[in-house]
């Protein structure tokens, strides 16, 4: 009998979970997802809404959230329903052929449709209008399918405030060198925005707040602190304390630090066979940027990975690879925007430029305090 009621139990949780729908149980995976990462619009019954947007584009899909291969920028997303478009390729799926779809390019239904020899009217979900007669299709030319239109426009402001001014630059409002901001799925702003060589936090509607860095930051700038922090100062209340660092991200309290990898690597290396080179770590237990093996030296990664810069032995005591490790570092980030001014064997070469503007830097790439900016047109006539 218990055998039973177990068998009969796991049977009801595995129907919940089917009942809950395709897209509530692709939304039920995405515990945390990172500020922008796609998440699905899903209909009161769990299913996959026909139009889905992420970023600047709307698209398609299927009732398993599968794109049917139709998209258009968020700002034709007023006219576009994906009825047509979500059907057709629900029908198709089932390998059935004898139904015809007549879509647009928005994958709208066309106002008229037609089955076998036989045209009628229909409305944005493809249900046939019941006070238009059907006509032979020879006759298709005379149905006139008025209340068969597209949707009529929604409101812009459902789409939330980023992608409703991202929708007004796309239709030719932008005014000449402002960016296409960054929207997170939801339709509000990214807590971070960046224009040329600056980055800054803003509010829910794209207000700048106090907090401002370079964009070699931006890896490290979260906002999220900042983000609340504004969100919360518009309630009204008080009494709530937010620590922001200077890039608007929370300050954390102080947790024991995980083995940095270098670290991990020397602890699995404990059992090795003798005499294998071991790599060498800082204190806090990370490679060294530069790490030497007999009568060579290479600059590595913060993983260990060789970064390509190679030099003699000899040449160590002038070696710090700490531009050829930190530009690895960047580079696997898929950040755009910094550059880095290496020298032969992977040194800060004196003069680093961001953007348009160069500066002088230590050996660690960090800007020298006093050390005024100059045009990057004017870096060849400039000193460090």
């Amino acid at each position: 009998m218990k055998a039973v009621i177990v068998l009969f139990a796991l049977c009801g949780i595995a129907y919940a979970a089917h009942e809950q729908g395709s897209c509530a149980r692709k939304l039920a995976e995405l515990e945390a997802p990172l500020p922008g990462a796609f998440r699905p619009r899903c209909k009161e019954d769990g299913s996959y809404e026909p139009m889905q947007c992420h970023g600047s584009v709307c698209f398609c899909v299927d009732e398993e959230g599968a794109k049917t291969g139709v998209e258009a920028p968020i700002s034709e997303a007023y006219r576009m329903t994906c009825h047509c478009a979500h059907d057709k390729q629900n029908y198709q799926n089932q390998g059935i052929v004898g139904k015809m779809y007549k879509c647009d390019e928005l994958g709208n239904y066309e106002p008229i449709q037609c089955l076998g020899s036989v045209c009628h009217c229909v409305n944005e979900h493809g249900h046939k209008l019941k006070h238009v007669e059907a006509v032979a299709i020879s006759e298709m030319a005379s149905l006139q399918c008025g209340e068969a239109k597209a949707p009529a426009k929604r409101q812009v402001v459902e789409q939330g405030a980023c992608h409703r001014d991202l929708a007004l630059l796309q239709q030719g409002e932008n005014l000449l060198g402002r960016p296409l901001p960054q929207c997170l799925e939801d339709g509000s702003y990214h807590p971070r925005q960046c224009r040329g060589s600056v980055c800054y936090c803003v509010d829910a509607e794209g207000k700048k707040t106090e907090f401002v860095s370079d964009i070699s930051d931006a890896a490290e700038m979260g906002c999220q602190c900042a983000r609340d922090r504004e969100e919360y100062m518009k309630t009204g209340l008080l009494g709530k304390m937010f620590r922001c660092d200077d890039l608007g991200n929370y300050i954390q309290e102080e947790q024991p630090k995980p083995l940095g990898a270098c670290a991990r690597k020397l602890m699995k290396m404990q059992h090795s066979m003798m005499g294998a080179p071991k790599p060498q770590c800082t204190e806090e237990g990370e490679f060294r940027p530069r790490q030497c093996i007999e009568s060579v030296c290479q600059c590595v990664d913060s993983e260990g990975a060789p970064t390509g810069v190679r030099a003699p032995v000899y040449k160590a005591s002038r070696m710090t690879c700490n531009c050829a490790h930190d530009k690895a570092d960047y580079l696997k980030t898929g950040l755009l925007g910094r550059s880095f001014n290496c020298d032969s064997v992977g040194n800060y070469h004196p003069l680093q430029c961001t953007g348009s503007v160069c500066h002088c830097v230590d050996d660690k790439g960090r800007r020298l305090l006093g050390s005024p900016s100059v045009p990057i047109t004017e870096k060849e006539q400039f000193e460090c």
